[in-house]
């Protein structure tokens, strides 16, 4: 693995594990408080779909396939395509359509 490749990895692993505190806090910090939390937790869980979802098109558009994705997502590729696959296609659409 090159340099930079090993240094964007760390600083990837890096990020996600703030991002693994952070979301253990708010769910600590928010055990005991207004169903407000709830609902900021689940716009948050939205937004780390749609960022899955945009991750996932990258790695189909640079040559990742549809095992490789559901091996790093623990889900058959069956399982990932059914997850992905119609969604992806809609966001290329959409995409499409806004260059338009």
């Amino acid at each position: 693995m090159a340099q930079s490749t090993r240094n964007r990895r760390k600083d990837i692993e890096e990020t996600f594990a703030g991002a693994h505190r952070m979301v253990k806090g708010l769910e600590l910090r928010s055990a005991d408080e207004d169903p407000w939390a709830m609902a900021e937790m689940l716009t948050l869980a939205a937004e780390l779909e749609t960022a899955a979802l945009h991750t996932c098109k990258r790695l189909r558009e640079v040559g990742y396939t549809w095992t490789d994705i559901g091996q790093a997502m623990g889900i058959s590729a069956t399982t990932a395509i059914k997850r992905y696959a119609k969604k992806i296609d809609a966001l290329a659409a959409e995409q499409t359509e806004d260059a338009a």
